[in-house]
């Protein structure tokens, strides 16, 4: 349901204010969705894989200028609240006693988040869930 709070708290919380460049979050292995708020301006959001280092190019970032170089996922308007079921990179893991949902199926563990106006005169909220 979009739109609507989590009917239970987050267990982890970052914000990313009036930045020009984007932020990567790990999340962690209990996460299984995200909330994600614009505030004051749209945002852009993309999945990292865990293929890609600090050594590879933009490793990490998101992009929102149009063209080629765009390589968001997905595009959050400004003043609204979107929940993402984060998707399946890898398929199936081992599952461990010490491991939570996100690590056992295999789920993204970084996604990048950044405003899309571009003086970044905005705020992108994100909740793990």
């Amino acid at each position: 349901m979009q739109e609507f709070a989590a009917p239970f708290l987050s267990n982890a919380r970052y914000t990313n204010e009036n930045a020009a460049a984007s932020s990567v979050i790990s999340v962690n292995d209990k996460t299984t969705s995200i909330e994600v708020t614009a505030n004051g301006g749209a945002a852009i959001l993309r999945w990292v894989p865990r293929t890609e280092t600090a050594g590879v190019g933009a490793a990490g970032s998101v992009l929102g200028v149009a063209g080629s170089t765009a390589n968001y996922d997905h595009v959050i308007p400004a003043n609204t609240l979107r929940r993402f079921a984060i998707p399946i990179e890898v398929m199936y893991q081992a599952p461990s006693s010490m491991t939570g949902a996100n690590t056992t199926n295999g789920l993204y563990q970084r996604v990048a988040i950044k405003s899309a106006t571009l003086l970044g005169l905005s705020s992108v909220l994100v909740s793990e869930f």
